[in-house]
């Protein structure tokens, strides 16, 4: 799946630089960065209207918004922990200041790819998985990915700013 474009992408860029003409090259650069604005906007449009529905539906309760929130608080943590750990190579084998190292810790990918997935969870047939389950993967899933968009964006833009000396 992910793995495999990701490879296919690395391949083309490569091997394949060469055979894009150099006129055309802006022009393609444009059509895939406008095709993937689009599909990401069909994504979080899509996950918030699921997610909306199993909200007013009974399967979400109280424990569910108190379990969301300390799940996005581990998911920041882990996050953390892994960039501490890689600081070293970090540091000296790529030069990253401290504010980078922030922005590292904030700027975790959490959004359309995990959208993704969980709607392909809720498609899942009901006698492999419960309607329940699906509904609770699928809101902590678009719940993790709304508050990363709204703290941590929040926050990125002061740090950011602070050090203007930064290539972020």
């Amino acid at each position: 799946g992910v793995l495999s474009v990701v490879f296919f992408g690395l391949y083309l860029s490569f091997y394949g630089r060469g055979n894009i003409s150099v006129k055309v090259e802006h022009s393609l650069h444009a059509f895939w960065h406008l095709a993937e604005y689009i599909a990401d906007t069909v994504v979080f449009f899509v996950a918030g209207a699921v997610m909306a529905a199993k909200m007013l539906g009974d399967t979400i309760n109280a424990a569910d918004w108190l379990k969301l929130f300390f799940l996005f608080i581990a998911l920041q943590v882990i996050r953390f922990l892994m960039v501490v750990a890689s600081w070293p190579v970090l540091k000296k084998g790529y030069g990253v200041s401290y504010s980078e190292g922030i922005v590292l810790v904030l700027g975790g990918l959490r959004g359309a790819v995990g959208l993704c997935l969980a709607l392909i969870v809720e498609e899942i047939n009901e006698e492999f998985m419960p309607e329940h389950v699906k509904s609770k993967i699928v809101f902590h899933m678009a719940g993790v990915a709304f508050l990363s968009l709204l703290i941590n964006g929040t926050f990125m833009h002061p740090i950011v700013n602070r050090d203007r000396k930064s290539v972020v």
